[in-house]
């Protein structure tokens, strides 16, 4: 199978170039929905920010932190997890 390379507006397939399409900028295409509280995204954000927000919500670092965040301030998630792990400080 040919290789498929994609450039801004323009898709190719072993050198044959196909029809462009126009290019939407992610800036310019508006989240209309309800807030997302639990990633950030709010109505009007733009397509850019949110997914921007979404990475930065998908950072390993920032779900750990997130999680021992949750569990150091709910006892009984701290109950459950000390148990699981047999220790707790």
């Amino acid at each position: 199978m040919g290789r498929i390379t994609k450039t801004p507006c323009c898709t190719t397939l072993e050198g044959n170039t196909y029809a462009p399409v126009k290019c939407i900028s992610s800036s310019t295409i508006i989240y209309d929905g309800s807030n997302l509280p639990n990633i950030g995204i709010e109505t009007y954000n733009n397509l850019t920010l949110a997914l921007e927000k979404i990475d930065n919500e998908l950072s390993p670092y920032l779900l750990a932190q997130n999680i021992i965040n949750v569990i150091s301030n709910n006892v009984q998630l701290k109950t459950i997890f000390c148990n699981l792990v047999n220790s707790c400080l």
